[in-house]
């Protein structure tokens, strides 16, 4: 006060600044101007906008394409190996099944090595019977397996019919969806299916082959044993098959006589360096 007079003077109370952190420091000083803190507050948003920013379209794409890659690099590898461990399941199974109702069978029909079992029948122009082949194999089937074994259909089988002459085996299938072919020949050969009618019907992927021998030459020959009758089949005498290098050669030159392989060295289980 001076002179009398009073004046009033008008003074802005400034409070303590306050910092809003979203993601990235900004300060409002409460008491600015409007103009100044819509500013402020437009820098604000801004700040928020840019770090809340997503990816480019071009991002997504390369990264779309990365995982398309890497899945068409992996999942042919899974399910191939999902694949393998149900073919090994089932090859056990079907072995185990196999020898089980051979040994049923001698319960009531006597050793195996008496079961009656024909040579292969010939027309008399040296060519295959085949339907006289194929009623020997029925008979066999009808009078030591199928009795003891559970089967859901049994049918004609394939083995003959690219030569046009008929059919000379007969296709059981199992309750599991898997089938065998049996047909007549020095022994009784098993054509085992893993898959079924799915596919892709080719021998050491799916397909195997056994055989039934009950004359002892032959056990000797495909088992180097007296005593055992039903075993993977092979095509040359056993000694070629001594150990799993051998097994394995001959594997890579007849897919036929995998099962040799499989069955004798490697559980059914499908190594490494299993060719197929």
């Amino acid at each position: 006060m001076e002179g009398g007079q009073s004046s009033t003077s008008q003074s802005y109370c400034l409070r303590p600044s306050t910092t809003l952190d979203y993601g990235e420091r900004s300060t409002i000083n409460v008491g600015l101007s409007s103009r100044d803190a819509n500013a402020i507050t437009a820098q604000t948003t801004f700040a928020r906008k840019d770090k809340l920013k997503g990816f480019t379209l071009a991002e997504v794409l390369i990264t779309l394409a990365i995982i398309g890659v890497v899945a068409a690099l992996t999942i042919p590898t899974i399910i191939s190996g999902y694949g393998r461990k149900d073919i090994t399941t089932k090859l056990k199974k079907f072995y185990a099944t196999m020898s089980q109702v051979i040994q049923l069978s001698e319960i009531d029909n006597g050793s195996a090595e008496t079961w009656t079992k024909k040579s292969i029948e010939y027309n008399e122009d040296g060519s295959i019977n085949y339907e006289a082949n194929k009623e020997l194999v029925t008979n066999f089937l009808n009078e030591y397996i199928l009795p003891y074994i559970r089967y859901s259909k049994i049918t004609d089988g394939t083995y003959g019919t690219e030569s046009g002459n008929g059919v000379n085996s007969k296709r059981v299938y199992l309750s599991d969806g898997t089938y065998f072919e049996a047909k007549n020949g020095a022994c009784i050969d098993i054509y085992y299916d893993a898959n079924g009618e799915k596919g892709p019907d080719v021998y050491g992927k799916d397909k195997f082959i056994f055989i039934f021998c009950n004359l002892p030459a032959d056990k000797i020959f495909h088992f180097d044993s007296p005593n055992q009758v039903f075993g993977p089949f092979t095509h040359l005498q056993v000694k070629n098959y001594e150990t799993r290098d051998l097994a394995l050669e001959r594997c890579k030159i007849s897919a036929g006589e995998c099962a040799v392989l499989l069955q004798r060295y490697d559980n059914f289980e499908f190594k490494k360096d299993y060719p197929y």
